[in-house]
């Protein structure tokens, strides 16, 4: 997960009010950690990760998700077939 996935506005975190400063701050950390974060350099504890999400105002659940690939759509499921756990 890279923190840049939540940035608004074509990357910017001024699209809601956000530097990497303010987001180093409002979270308690430095903001070369925010920036090893958003180049996917870093690993956040789930902590951190609740606080990012606060500040975000995002759901914690959001840092799992695999952003879906727009060029590699998933395979269309046969009439009838039900989709494969996992």
């Amino acid at each position: 997960m890279r923190l840049h996935c939540f940035r608004p506005n074509e990357g910017s975190w001024r699209g809601i009010g956000q530097s990497q400063e303010r987001l180093a701050a409002d979270t308690g950390v430095d903001r070369a950690y925010v920036s090893e974060l958003e180049r996917g350099l870093g690993n956040a504890s789930v902590d951190l990760l609740d606080r990012l999400a606060e500040v975000l105002t995002v759901p914690l659940s959001e840092f799992f998700v695999e952003p879906p690939d727009p060029d590699n759509p998933p395979p269309a499921l046969r009439s009838g077939r039900r989709p494969k756990n996992g």
